[in-house]
């Protein structure tokens, strides 16, 4: 994660990956929009494949996110898709606040909970390890994951 404001342009990037993402084919969305708004132009990402997302734990995974690894520098970015189909409404439903079983008292909403849980914490452990950075982004539902992905 980013605790500074060394790199503003990772929060933009951030901004449009958390609208790409609702996209069926988020690769030729962010094209379209790097055409069309000129948005990323000084920055260029790699979207790490399914298949690689599988190997690292993201098989059970029940958000849908995408992640991107900057092909410039050392940083990745991971938007998690807000409300869209009918299983985000039920997390979305699922309102109860749930304790969190951190190291430190505090409670959330339930089915933001329950998604952040399943997204596997060793891939981001690993980045961290090498020495990478990356930004957790995402709009309402997704957010919210991301907040709580961060906490964990």
């Amino acid at each position: 994660m980013i605790r500074d404001d060394k790199h503003p342009m990772w929060l933009v990037d951030a901004i449009v990956l958390s609208a790409v993402v609702y996209s069926n084919n988020p690769e030729e969305e962010l094209k379209i929009m790097e055409r069309e708004y000129g948005l990323l132009a000084s920055r260029r990402y790699e979207f790490v494949s399914e298949k690689e997302l599988a190997q690292n734990g993201f098989g059970n995974c029940k958000q849908t996110l995408l992640v991107v690894r900057s092909l410039s520098d050392s940083h990745y970015i991971v938007a998690c898709r807000g409300s869209s189909d009918i299983s985000d409404a039920f997390a979305d439903l699922n309102f109860l606040h749930r304790d969190m079983n951190l190291h430190s008292p505090g409670a959330a909403h339930a089915g933001f909970l329950d998604r952040a849980k399943t997204i596997p914490l060793e891939y981001f452990r690993r980045l961290l390890v090498r020495g990478e950075k990356f930004v957790l982004a995402g709009h309402s539902l997704g957010g919210a994951v991301a907040s709580l992905l961060a906490l964990r």
